[in-house]
């Protein structure tokens, strides 16, 4: 009864308190960026709504004017509309939403994590700080265009909980509404489909369950058949871009060698260390998995005896290929040689032609760039095939203890609705050929929970004295696991991504409308110089992975906003990565320029330290 209380203490509205705190203390910085993303101007100006027409033209279009868009999120478009209503272009207003958006997901977190453990505050409260603390989130929140990401995740989790405690019938109506505005959020959200059948296959009394678990997520297989339907047939469609193979197959290592590579490991701090000791811990890393794999693969084998030869057939060829990849891991120092010779051929266009037109600005980026990208997205797919081959082989070997483990414990249950929601979404980004960082904000929920649930079990299980040394070595893993997370998050290190840029929008936009009054009103602006990065940012451990920058529209939607013409035409030419970043932006109009063609000139002053 001791350990229990330890366990469950602090209360639920201490709790919430707490995670509320910290999720808005990590991200406050924010408040003060400007607009920092390439599409959030554009969205601003789509979602303002002055009449009936104007909501009629965001639920019935899939256009961000004046260009097409891919999506279909009116709820999201909705929000910057209503942004603007009470902020107009103060972009304080638009980041504390965002930061608001994320503190609320993070008490979401901790409610759903309390429900599914039955009020275990402990594993809650660690689910919730993991979440809100984990690096890579720093992809979404400051971001002022990648609120759909918040927001979609906001109503699944709600959708989620509502389902969780659907014991009375206006719950189970709320839970399928807020899927629905999950869904006009992002699309991301048809995963709760599979979930909701998942969670209540899973948790369901008696006999049957898979049927019931069918019949409860019936309505949503309803109302994504209607979504889907939309989505096809509806107004827009035509608005999907094909992917040819070579960029699909891209996108698709992308997602193989990143999706839980981002959440276990999100910042390499470990190359960041002096080159003696990052091999060392490299070294160290190595041999404990593979004494891991030879020790587990010691005591399952001998059970794939017993299997049916289907069973014994897959569990030795997931062997066989997590061997294969271990040893392609262990020789790639080598035979990266020969693809790092193949990329210099292609890149001079020597040979392999094929490889060498995938070589986008070629011209402008050296072999190394490539190299690079090829070397992480193999180690990262070598990473994955070895630890989902190796996983598939002990799941096999051990099934029926796997079966005993869900079955008669329900924080099994927790753990099996935790993985299947990490498939989902991992074989969503497949199936959609769409991957980046910044889709992972979702997905890390389910991630913070496996990870709480091992502390939690492992603290449990060490207090009473069940298989001390198993117990101990799983809850060292998972505090080294957990532990970069809070010393790289956000809370405690500076993330200067994001911005770096909203200081170059802020600068070169406001920059822009000094100078306009004196510029023809149809004439077209050719803007030479604008930044589009800055290394030393890049360089940093940590750093944002995925900063945008403004386009040639987001330009243009500034003017609008700003009650300027809607014909003026803008093109961006001869963009530029910034060394440090700049102290101030100046805008030069070029002798060259005649009425109807202007050519501007972005001068950068550096800052003095370089910061």
């Amino acid at each position: 009864m001791g350990v229990k209380a330890e366990l469950r203490f602090p209360g639920p509205l201490v709790c919430y308190l707490l995670v509320f705190v910290i999720a808005f203390l990590s991200y406050s910085d924010s408040l003060g960026y400007f607009f920092d993303g390439r599409d959030d101007l554009t969205l601003i100006k789509t979602g303002r709504v002055s009449s009936f027409d104007d909501v009629v033209r965001i639920l019935a279009t899939r256009t961000l004017k004046p260009y097409p868009a891919e999506y279909y999120r009116p709820l999201s478009v909705f929000s910057y509309g209503l942004d603007y209503h009470m902020w107009k272009l103060n972009p304080f207003g638009y980041q504390l939403t965002n930061l608001l958006l994320h503190s609320l997901i993070s008490i979401l977190v901790f409610s759903l994590a309390r429900a599914l453990a039955r009020g275990d505050n402990f594993f809650a409260l660690a689910a919730a700080l993991i979440f809100t603390l984990h690096p890579i989130l720093v992809e979404v929140v400051p971001c002022t265009e990648r609120r759909p990401n918040l927001l979609s995740t906001f109503f699944f989790l709600l959708s989620l909980r509502f389902s969780v405690a659907s014991g009375r019938r206006g719950r189970y109506f709320l839970s399928l509404l807020c899927y629905v505005l999950s869904l006009c959020s992002r699309e991301a959200a048809v995963i709760l489909l599979p979930l909701i059948w998942t969670y209540h296959s899973l948790f369901a009394e008696g006999g049957g369950r898979i049927v019931k678990g069918f019949k409860v997520s019936a309505p949503y297989f309803l109302v994504t058949a209607v979504y889907v339907l939309w989505r096809i047939v509806g107004p827009g469609a035509t608005a999907y871009r094909s992917i040819d193979l070579l960029a699909m197959a891209k996108v698709w290592l992308s997602t193989v060698s990143q999706f839980f590579a981002y959440l276990f490991y999100p910042v390499d701090f470990i190359s960041s260390l002096p080159a003696a000791a990052s091999a060392c811990v490299y070294a160290l890393l190595a041999c404990g998995v593979v004494t891991l794999f030879l020790s587990s693969w010691k005591k399952s084998f001998p059970l794939l005896r017993g299997r049916q030869p289907a069973a014994r057939s897959a569990g030795l060829f997931l062997l066989a290929l997590s061997v294969i990849s271990m040893l392609l891991l262990v020789t790639f120092p080598f035979t990266g040689r020969f693809i790092s010779h193949a990329l210099r051929q292609a890149h001079g266009g020597e040979s392999f032609q094929f490889i060498g037109r995938a070589m986008e600005f070629r011209e402008i980026q050296p072999v190394k760039f490539y190299a690079d990208i090829v070397s992480s997205l193999l180690l990262g797919t070598l990473f994955f095939s070895f630890f989902a081959t190796w996983l598939g082989f002990l799941f096999v070997a051990n099934l029926e203890g796997v079966r005993d483990v869900v079955e008669g414990s329900r924080r099994g249950k927790v753990a099996a609705l935790c993985v299947s929601w990490l498939l989902a979404a991992f074989l969503f980004y497949l199936a959609t050929v769409r991957f980046g960082p910044q889709y992972l904000y979702l997905p890390a929920v389910p991630f913070s929970m496996l990870v709480s649930l091992g502390i939690s079990v492992s603290i449990r299980s060490l207090s009473l004295g069940v298989s001390p040394w198993k117990s101990a070595v799983c809850l060292v893993l998972c505090g080294l696991l957990v532990a970069p997370f809070a010393m790289y998050s956000p809370l405690f290190r500076s993330y200067r991504g994001w911005e770096g840029s909203s200081s170059v929008h802020s600068m070169f936009l406001n920059g822009l409308l000094a100078i306009l009054p004196g510029i023809p009103p149809d004439a077209t602006l050719h803007i030479k110089g604008l930044p589009s990065g800055i290394a030393s940012y890049d360089e940093k451990t940590p750093h944002v992975k995925s900063v945008v920058y403004i386009s040639e529209y987001s330009v243009l939607c500034w003017l609008i906003l700003n009650g300027l013409e809607e014909q003026r035409r803008v093109v961006l030419e001869e963009r530029k990565i910034l060394p440090v970043p700049p102290r101030e932006l100046s805008i030069r109009i070029e002798e060259e320029s005649t009425p109807a063609d202007v050519v501007m000139t972005v001068v950068a002053t550096p800052a003095p330290d370089g910061r």
